[in-house]
């Protein structure tokens, strides 16, 4: 005896993927700070990309939880036997390498630093840092948000050239050598050797950190730094 089975309703709806806020930070790490989107994550979650919006507020969520999640690995040096200067230039230098190492993460910095509570962490250890070595509060603020300004616009400019590298070869090589076709020019490059990007990160960077210390030494308050701008 055979029976009758009925039809399955021919537009059925599966349940939708269940994922969660560490399935959004995997993959967004997997892609990187530089090929992070809302629209990359959702492909490859085979999610739909209104379905992020559940755990995290647009696109600018989306960076701030990825990139906190990177941040969580910067490890400041910080010697309590090193002077101001020096601990302000292994800082900025090791933001530097932090953030050229992870693409993206120069542009994360610098369109807003910090932006979430691991910022934040990092830039108060830093402000302690520097109190440590005598300085008072809000000159230390000053002098940290200072070098981790100057620093994360060198490694977005650095990010950039190598986002271009190749189509700037030609460029670079012309631009070096017309500097030539200028006697000033050309003088004052003799003797000043190849540097590689490290190399001019920590030649600008030491030389900022050193003026800002002369400039703001420990114990001068934020408000005497303001009043003695030339």
């Amino acid at each position: 005896m055979s029976r009758t089975v009925p039809d399955r309703p021919a537009n059925r709806v599966g349940r939708p993927r269940r994922i969660d806020i560490d399935d959004i930070i995997r993959v967004g790490r997997e892609l990187g700070l530089d090929r992070l989107s809302l629209n990359a994550v959702a492909q490859r979650l085979d999610v739909t990309a209104t379905a992020l919006y559940r755990h995290v507020d647009g696109r600018w969520g989306l960076e701030a939880t990825v990139g906190e999640d990177l941040l969580r690995e910067f490890v400041a040096p910080d010697d309590p036997g090193t002077d101001v200067t020096t601990h302000l230039t292994s800082f900025a230098m090791t933001l530097w390498r932090f953030s050229i190492d992870r693409p993206g993460m120069a542009h994360y910095l610098q369109t807003l630093f910090p932006r979430g509570p691991v910022g934040r962490d990092l830039l108060a250890a830093q402000v302690t840092a520097l109190t440590d070595r005598g300085h008072l509060p809000d000159t230390a603020f000053l002098l940290v948000n200072s070098v981790a300004n100057l620093v994360i616009g060198l490694a977005a400019a650095d990010e950039l050239r190598r986002t271009h590298a190749d189509s700037l070869v030609e460029a670079r090589k012309e631009a070096v050598e017309t500097l030539g076709h200028n006697a000033t020019l050309a003088a004052a490059r003799t003797g000043i050797p190849v540097l590689n990007a490290e190399s001019r990160a920590r030649v600008a960077m030491a030389a900022a950190v050193r003026g800002l210390v002369e400039f703001a030494p420990p114990g001068t308050p934020a408000t005497a730094v303001f009043a003695n701008l030339p």
